[in-house]
Order: structure tokens, then C-alpha cells, then sequence
């Protein structure tokens, strides 16, 4: 969409808003946590006058026997020396203090009422992602950090859009209709579903609406398509068990001087000046360009597999140990540092993580299942006799078999060795990948781009 520079300034306001109501709500989960384990750690330094708690990377100083400061949801934070408290912070008190806040600060009562609701929800969700481990806990966000806008629309309630061509009109509440038409382009239109809400996002200088449809679909019959087993590296982006190999594109690693030499360019400038942000703004672009490269790529490929086969076996790999620092520390410098951060960058470059997630809804849709299997020796393993030795990988894309002399590459022979894996695993022992957040009920969002 194309908003103009007034209601460009609006939108920047509620993401002010909403970011710092964010801010104010973990920072209560936070403190409640550190007031929990205050009572089994803490610090006294050498003056003996201050108690230090740290917790979540936070460092907090209270005076000794001071009470605690009760700060509600809605203010900017804690003053130095104060500390926020608050009894049992969750979704539900703190929407209760959010009416009692947005009273006293006009600046939180200018934001619609769902999408300040939809804050408090988003971070009710990500600390039970955390605790499940399905995802790292919730971190404060800077003014960079642009709060997506997301309105929900349910039945029987009132219309919160209305399109009229080639504008957009939000109805949402007076806030909402004091913004006005605004300028978009469609890509699809809104049809097959009934749409729940719509969400308007930013991206370094673009700005999207993109509507949330929900539509009824009947549960696929399981695939009865054949199994294949897929092998993921750094040279070979993809190599598969019938033979099919597929160059790592490398976007980031071709990009990477030009990436540089903007960093160096922005990190000259005067922080905090206008010549700043727009060198920053350059920067951001590059690197959108290459994880829409690199989206693309994963797409074509995932939809190839999950379109092609009904059982789909990836490598279980760990790919944060993978891609870990070597540096070491001051006792005990790391080797080879220089070498292992160019094949972390390859590793994530290659996006193997991104790649079974899409690859695991797309063939869930389809009725395939991807499963995962240990990845040990699948590429020193020939698949001919089953002989398990270093020495049958000469070279990094070479495997020669030195018991029968069984030659091909070795990504395409860990690819094979992957699929014979998955096929003598019991269903017991077969992990699926999981992709957090998909249901069966809720059809692809539709966006609006300008």
C-alpha cells in the first residue's frame, strides 16, 4: 500500500504506542520472575547498601528495605533506583491495568483498543512458546523493532475495512477512520474464505496490509507417493537419493562485499543523523533482497519435494551447535576461528532449518509426512554393502567405497543413506518436523502490496 506522509506519521505513532506498551508488559514478566528467584539469589557488593539481581540479561539496583514501585502497564518504565512490580502479570491483569493506564496516557489511548488487546497476546504467546521451547523468550523492542498493526474481525461484530476500488478505508474504530483512504494494489483478490482480521506491517521503506482468511478444508488422504531422502550441505544446497542435486545459490556469500562496504559506509556517518538513516535504510534493503532471494529459492524447492513425494526424510541436524562461535576465550583461545565463522555464514546462508519447515507444511497439506533421522556417518556409510569408514570419502564430494569399490557422490550417497534410515524406522521412533503455527482450518493470508 501507498499511505501519504500523514498517515505514514499515524501509523509510526501507534507503533511508538504499541512498542512501548510491549516493553512495559515484559518488563512486569521480568521483574516477577526476578522477585521470585530474589529470595534464593542475590548479591550484596562491597559497600553492602545495594542489592543487585540479575536475570534475562536485566540488571536491577534497589536500596535496601525500599518498597517497591508500583508501575503500571502503561508507563515509559521504571525510574533509576525504582522498581516495577506487579502481583501475577498475564494477559488477563494486565488488560485490566491497560484501562486504568490508557486513562492517564493519551499517548496509549490513541491506539485502537484490539490492536493494544492483540500486544498483550502476542507476548502471552511467546512465553509459552518459551517454556515449551519452541522458542527463545521475549526480548524488549528498540525503535527499530516496527510493532506490526493487527486489527481482528470476528462475527457479528462491526466492519473493520471497507475497500472501494483502489483504497482502503479502516473502520475499526475513530482512531482507525480518522486515517482515511489509502492508496493499494492487490495482488489476489479476497475470495475462497472468510476473512479474520488484517495485519499492516512495515519493511525498511514498503509498507503491506495483508488479510488473514479462514476457510474450511477437508484432511488429505495420506500420500501414497514414493519416500526420498534429502541430504543438506554447504557446497550442494539439496542432494536427494534419486540422483537430483541442487547448487547452493549462495545469495548472501555474493552479496557479501557489497553488504560490507554499506556497513562501513553507515558506520561512518554521525549516529543519529539524517545521513545515518538513510545509509541504514541502504542496508536494509540489501539484506531484504536477499532473504527474498533466498525465500524464493527454498519455496521452489520445497514445493518440488512436497509435490513429488509422500514421505520426505531429513538429517535431525543441530544446527545451533553447527553454527557455533570457535573464538573461545582468553584461556582457551579458539583455532581455526576465521574458517569456521565462513562455514557458519554458508550453514545459514543455506537456510536448512527454514527449508524443512516449509518443506513439512507443504507436504502436510499434500497428506506426505516429513520425518527426521540421526545423521551420523550418512555420508562415510556406502549403501551398496554397508561398510562405515572415513576412508570412503577421499574428498569432500567424492565417495569411493574401499571394500567394493562402489563410487558416487557423497551428498547423493548421505541422501541414500538418510532414505534406508527412514524406512527401517518404526513409527515409534520417527520424529516429524513440527511447524508451530499452521492449522488446518486457516487458508494462506492474502496480501496487499504498494
Amino acid at each position: 500500500m501507498s499511505p501519504t506522509q500523514q498517515q505514514e506519521a499515524t501509523f509510526l505513532r501507534w507503533d511508538r504506542a504499541m512498542r512501548d506498551l510491549w516493553n512495559g508488559a515484559l518488563a512486569q514478566y521480568l521483574l516477577r520472575f526476578q522477585s521470585n528467584l530474589a529470595e534464593h539469589t542475590h548479591k550484596l557488593d562491597d559497600e553492602g547498601d545495594k542489592i543487585v539481581l540479575r536475570q534475562c540479561g536485566r540488571i536491577l539496583v534497589d536500596p535496601p528495605n525500599a518498597p517497591p514501585t508500583v508501575i503500571k502497564v502503561g508507563q515509559r518504565g521504571p525510574k533509576k533506583g525504582e522498581r516495577t512490580f506487579c502481583a501475577r502479570p498475564d494477559k488477563y491483569n494486565q488488560a485490566v491495568e491497560l484501562t486504568e493506564a490508557q486513562e492517564a496516557f493519551p499517548w496509549l489511548k490513541a491506539v485502537n483498543r484490539h490492536c493494544k488487546q492483540e500486544v498483550l497476546d502476542r507476548l502471552n504467546t511467546a512465553w509459552v512458546r518459551c517454556f515449551k521451547k519452541l522458542g527463545r523468550k521475549p526480548r524488549f523492542k528498540s525503535r527499530r523493532d516496527f510493532m506490526s498493526i493487527y486489527q481482528p474481525y470476528s462475527k457479528g461484530t462491526v466492519e473493520t475495512f471497507e475497500l472501494e476500488g483502489f483504497s482502503l478505508l479502516l473502520t475499526g474504530g475513530p482512531s482507525m477512520r480518522a486515517v482515511g483512504p489509502i492508496k493499494i494494489s492487490m495482488d489476489r483478490p479476497l475470495e475462497g474464505g472468510r476473512v479474520t482480521g488484517f495485519n499492516i506491517v512495515q519493511e525498511v521503506d514498503e509498507w503491506y496490509v495483508i488479510f488473514s482468511l479462514e476457510q474450511e478444508v477437508d484432511d488429505p488422504a495420506p500420500s501414497m507417493k514414493p519416500v526420498v531422502g534429502i541430504d543438506r550441505g554447504v557446497v550442494l544446497m539439496l542432494a536427494d537419493s534419486e540422483g537430483r542435486k541442487v547448487e547452493n545459490p549462495r545469495y548472501g556469500g555474493i552479496s557479501e562485499a557489497k553488504l560490507a562496504h554499506l556497513q562501513r559506509q553507515l558506520a561512518r556517518k554521525k549516529k543519529g543523523s539524517s545521513n545515518a538513516g538513510k545509509a541504514r535504510v541502504k542496508v536494509a534493503r540489501l539484506q531484504r533482497d536477499i532473504a527474498r532471494q533466498r525465500e524464493w529459492t527454498l519455496h521452489q524447492e520445497s514445493k518440488h519435494y512436497a509435490d513429488n513425494y509422500g514421505h520426505i526424510v531429513l538429517e535431525e541436524l543441530q544446527i545451533k551447535n553447527m553454527t557455533a562461535s570457535a573464538k573461545g576465550d582468553v584461556t582457551t583461545p579458539g583455532e581455526n576461528v576465521r574458517a569456521k565463522s565462513g562455514l557458519n555464514r554458508s550453514i545459514l546462508d543455506a537456510a536448512w532449518g527454514r527449508f524443512g519447515t516449509m518443506t513439512s507444511y507443504k507436504a502436510s497439506a499434500k497428506g506426505g509426512i516429513v520425518t527426521k533421522v540421526p545423521p551420523h556417518h550418512t555420508s562415510q556409510t556406502c549403501p551398496k554393502c554397508g561398510c562405515k569408514d572415513e576412508r570412503n570419502r577421499p574428498s569432500q564430494s567424492v565417495f569411493r567405497c574401499i571394500e567394493c569399490g562402489y563410487e558416487e557422490n557423497a551428498d547423493v550417497v548421505g541422501a541414500l543413506n538418510v532414505r534406508e534410515r527412514g524406512l527401517t524406522m518404526t513409527l515409534k521412533e520417527r520424529k516429524p518436523v513440527q511447524h508451530v503455527g499452521s492449522r488446518r482450518r486457516t487458508g494462506k493470508s492474502t496480501g496487499i502490496t504498494g
